[in-house]
């Protein structure tokens, strides 16, 4: 992208005077050794999400990943959030959706195991990407938002006292899948007679990396005027696919525009920044493979900085 065109999308999303309050930024990120970073001290994070299948204690190379991630994060001091999804243990399971009892089983045990190390919980993972059976990808809550609902009842209930996400949604860059899931969700949350949502998540990722405002703004919306706004995934691009060929000039001056989609409304509290390290076919690290910081990490470490210390 053009730099001066990029100078001027940043003028354009500038932060309206008042809005926003102090945000709590931190990570979300698979990987142990990003702790152990001397980078991720500077950068002073101090929350961390991982996302796990809903049944991992029955999955042991799943729960050996994770619970070596969960001591690396509690070593650095970072407040945790989980967020389940799809099963990982065969892909016949990935595309299927467990029943509410099925569910209720494998948190609870869950809970048994690292209940006591996990802050705050997200009842499933993007519900609104679309499951492509062939890659093994997406969520199968993709069409299924009453399901939804009630993996967020159980979840209130298997961890009642803790924070609960009720939903994690992405924008995608049509909203307008993500704003009827979003108006379906809610409405089958009060058939089932479920308390309302008092955290909601969001993934502004089309928006972020196109410099525009509009999609969350819509989402916020579509949620109601009460409960807390979590951007639980959210990121500069560095590279993916055709669209965004590697450019870390480019990704840094995303994040910016995410910074910005924080302030956006005092209800947004929290920003998971995805992820640390690079590579993979969706490139979003702060982090060279070298280990040397990209332009990314120093918005990231700058913006965040000044939010604390609003």
């Amino acid at each position: 992208m053009n730099r001066l065109l990029v100078v001027a999308l940043i003028a354009a999303l500038a932060i309206p005077a008042g809005a926003g309050a102090k945000l709590i930024v931190g990570i979300s990120d698979q990987n142990a050794a990003t702790f152990s970073d001397p980078l991720y001290a500077r950068a002073k994070l101090t929350v961390a999400r991982y996302v796990l299948p809903y049944d991992v204690t029955s999955d042991p190379a799943q729960n050996a990943k994770f619970a070596g991630w969960l001591t690396a994060a509690r070593a650095a001091k970072q407040k945790v959030l989980v967020s389940f999804e799809h099963s990982r243990r065969s892909r016949k399971l990935a595309g299927k959706l467990p029943s509410a009892k099925a569910y209720k089983k494998a948190i609870t045990a869950f809970k048994k195991r690292y209940g006591s190390k996990v802050s705050d919980i997200s009842a499933w993972n993007e519900v609104d990407r679309k499951y492509d059976a062939g890659r093994g990808e997406g969520q199968p809550t993709y069409n299924k938002p009453a399901m939804a609902a009630t993996y967020y009842g159980v979840a209130r209930k298997v961890f009642a006292g803790k924070h609960i996400v009720a939903l994690d949604i992405l924008d995608q860059a049509n909203v307008n899948p993500a704003l009827s899931y979003i108006r379906k969700f809610r409405a089958a949350v009060r058939k089932q007679h479920i308390p309302a949502p008092k955290i909601w998540g969001l993934h502004p990722y089309s928006d972020i990396n196109r410099f525009s405002t509009s999609r969350t703004k819509k989402m916020l919306k579509a949620i109601g005027p009460k409960g807390e706004v979590w951007l639980t995934e959210a990121s500069g691009i560095v590279a993916f696919g055709g669209g965004f060929p590697f450019n870390v000039k480019r990704a840094a001056a995303a994040n910016k525009c995410m910074f910005t989609i924080a302030k956006l409304n005092r209800r947004i509290k929290r920003l998971y920044v995805f992820g640390w390290g690079a590579g993979g076919t969706f490139d979003s690290g702060l982090i060279n493979a070298d280990g040397s910081p990209r332009p990314g990490y120093t918005v990231v470490q700058k913006r965040q900085a000044g939010f604390q210390g609003a």
